[in-house]
């Protein structure tokens, strides 16, 4: 069994500073957003980069069209909350 190794930095500072040098380095950022618990994370993060550089960021929404209600409307509520920010493309399957 391997032994755990700790590190100095919590997961959701070195997942800020990840995407502060994607920031840093890329032109165009784009991030695919089911609406899940886990893309909801990583959408809050990125866009909180994003607001304090003034960016927008490319977001991908593959709407199955057999998803739950609450699903889709967590979504839309989403890509309001951070419509000034976002290069929106929802496509539906």
């Amino acid at each position: 069994m391997s032994k755990k190794i700790y590190m100095d930095e919590s997961v959701v500072d070195a997942s800020r500073k990840r995407i502060s040098e994607s920031f840093d380095n890329f032109e165009r950022l784009y991030i695919s957003y089911s609406g899940g618990k886990d893309s909801t994370v990583m959408t809050h993060l990125v866009m909180e980069e994003a607001k304090k550089r003034g960016r927008k960021v490319g977001l991908l929404i593959i709407d199955l069209e057999a998803q739950y209600k609450a699903t889709i409307d967590h979504i839309e509520e989403m890509v309001e909350k951070y419509k000034d920010y976002i290069d929106l493309h929802w496509f539906c399957g």
